[in-house]
């Protein structure tokens, strides 16, 4: 019938490949590598409030790191992902040099004050990084500012989002 409409059948299926199950990943290929899956689904928001250091560890323990949003729509993603709180610990921190924001878990730049480093995406609340009182982690706004970034004092306790890699 195919040939009538002068429409080619689909191709044959490899033999070793089940047609129900074609695979996302080449089998050569060890799962820690990308394709990873969408941000949204990399996400957990933990509930428990704790400081920046310890978030940091608890999301280290889960096998994933403290979020590191890198656009726009990870952004908005990361807002989703925490529904109704107020704010939570993310990956960012000045706590190496004073004033140059770094993701913790990959190292990447985010900002050298407010300005962003190498074309990086920042969200900074009006006026933020402040460094007021020698604040150095980075804390996301939820409900309060829709999604803004603050510089806050590493000990205040949060819930957090962290980002599971896939690995």
């Amino acid at each position: 019938l195919c040939e009538d409409l002068g429409m080619l059948p689909p191709p044959a299926m490899p033999p070793s490949m089940p047609p129900s199950m074609p695979p996302t990943v080449p089998p050569s290929m060890p799962p820690s590598v990308p394709p990873y899956p969408p941000y949204a689904d990399r996400l957990l928001f933990v509930t428990q409030s704790m400081n920046w250091m310890d978030a940091r560890s608890h999301c280290e323990s889960l096998g994933a790191r403290l979020a590191e949003v890198k656009s726009n729509a990870e952004n908005v993603a990361a807002l989703a992902a925490i529904g109704s709180a107020k704010s939570v610990w993310i990956g960012g921190s000045d706590l190496a040099v004073e004033g140059h924001w770094l993701w913790a878990g990959s190292g990447l730049a985010i900002s050298v004050g407010s300005t962003p480093t190498g074309g990086a995406y920042t969200n900074w609340y009006t006026g933020e990084p402040n460094n007021s009182g020698d604040e150095h982690c980075l804390e996301l706004y939820g409900s309060v500012h829709n999604g803004k970034w603050n510089d806050d004092h590493c000990v205040e306790t949060y819930p957090l989002l962290c980002e599971d890699l896939g690995m």
